[in-house]
């Protein structure tokens, strides 16, 4: 089933907003799709356990979905959502935290999705 771009942007900002940090390679700081101690960045929370790869590591999200996500309803998802899934990644890796809940409220306005339903904005 494929999920609404309203779904996915609340599924990203509530995690987001929950965990309170950047997934991170401590070593580099380098932004990670999936990070130490059960981190996840904006759309490495979208990725199944079962479609992780490592490899995905340093990909932008459409070479995400074009060479390693196999599950045909999330790669639709990835290609249908690409400018969403890019400026959420971009808020991950480039905004400062405590930023985070203006800009997620720019980004809703600049896709014209609402955070009604996003309880941490």
């Amino acid at each position: 089933m494929i999920r609404s771009r309203q779904e996915l942007f609340d599924i990203m900002a509530t995690h987001l907003m929950t965990q309170g940090t950047r997934s991170v390679n401590p070593d580099s700081a380098v932004c990670l799709y999936r990070g130490p101690n059960g981190t996840k960045c904006a759309v490495g929370v979208l990725i199944p356990d079962d479609e992780y790869d490592e490899d995905m590591e340093n990909e932008k999200a459409g070479a995400v979905a074009a060479h390693f996500i196999k599950d045909s309803d999330l790669r639709q998802e990835f290609q249908n959502n690409f400018a969403l899934m890019q400026d959420m990644q971009q808020l991950h890796d480039r905004t400062d935290v405590v930023m985070w809940r203006v800009k997620l409220s720019v980004i809703a306005t600049d896709h014209q999705l609402n955070t009604n339903s996003t309880p941490t904005l």
